[in-house]
């Protein structure tokens, strides 16, 4: 059967095989892109919650400055009044 391959049949199944190396091909670069695109959406999520979260601790951290000005402040006060230290433990 090798010997009565013609050029048009060497062609043929040359193309056939190109078709199905392309589609394969298509199908891993397809596949790529939906992986690319759900990591992305992930990595987008994650920033989104670190940066709620980094929100949070700045907050946070800013009412504990004010917080310590406070008592520095009513400690100062107690001690001016009533001449009593308050230390923290």
């Amino acid at each position: 059967m090798a010997d009565n391959l013609t050029k048009k049949d060497i062609e043929e199944l040359l193309q056939a095989q190109t078709a199905n190396i392309l589609d394969a091909l298509d199908a891993g670069l397809t596949k790529a892109r939906k992986e690319r695109e759900e990591l992305r959406q992930a990595i987008h999520e994650l920033t989104n919650t670190l940066d709620a979260f980094l929100k949070k601790l700045t907050d946070y951290e800013t009412e504990m400055e004010i917080f310590r000005k406070k008592m520095d402040k009513i400690t100062a006060f107690i001690k001016e009044k009533f001449g009593v230290e308050i230390t923290a433990q």
